[in-house]
């Protein structure tokens, strides 16, 4: 029997290699489009200049009321030895994706419920209660995140008030969660 130790011969690797260009495609397109509609949103608030042919001063053009974050569609989530860090916590309502990316030494999850479950019990010891998960008992979560590994979840989302988390025994007590709004 010959093992090929060309990379392009594995079917795995070829496998491999295409979810990797794939993940990256959809994540790219997200952001970019994200990037877009906001940007078309702050152009349309955008006050004209007046024309330098009318009459008496001109008045002065005023900047946008408020620097506040504007919500997006798309956030990237690292995580880690007890610790989510969002780059966002402002979303548009909709298709919302998370890039989720475990920077630590042990593997993670990621899930997201609706409101706040701090305080309450979960199905194990050391776990809250995901009574109010998105999707209900079977909806989108990311069950197991390796160290050094990125996954996407992408979930649709009503207004309201979120919390994503580590659910794994000890870790969301610990601080492995965060609270968004999506409006």
């Amino acid at each position: 029997m010959t093992v090929s130790t060309n990379p392009s011969q594995d079917t795995l690797f070829k496998t491999i290699a295409l979810t990797m260009v794939v993940t990256f495609v959809v994540v790219a397109s997200t952001l970019l489009l994200d990037h877009m509609i906001d940007r078309s949103a702050v152009d349309a608030q955008a006050v004209p200049t007046p024309s330098p042919t009318s009459a008496g001063p001109s008045p002065s053009v005023a900047a946008p009321a408020s620097s506040a974050p504007q919500p997006v569609r798309a956030a990237t989530v690292e995580e880690g030895e007890m610790y989510l860090r969002p780059s966002a916590s402002d979303f548009k309502a909709g298709v919302i994706v998370f890039v989720v990316t475990n920077g630590g030494t042990i593997h993670h999850e990621f899930v997201i419920v609706s409101g706040d479950p701090a305080g309450t019990t979960g199905d194990a010891p050391g776990r809250v209660s995901e009574v109010n998960h998105i999707g209900g008992p079977n909806g989108p979560e990311i069950g197991d995140i390796a160290p050094g590994e990125t996954k996407v979840l992408t979930a649709t989302l009503p207004a309201g008030t979120y919390t994503a988390m580590c659910n794994l025994p000890g870790h969301f007590a610990a601080g492995m969660h965060f609270q968004f709004t999506v409006e």
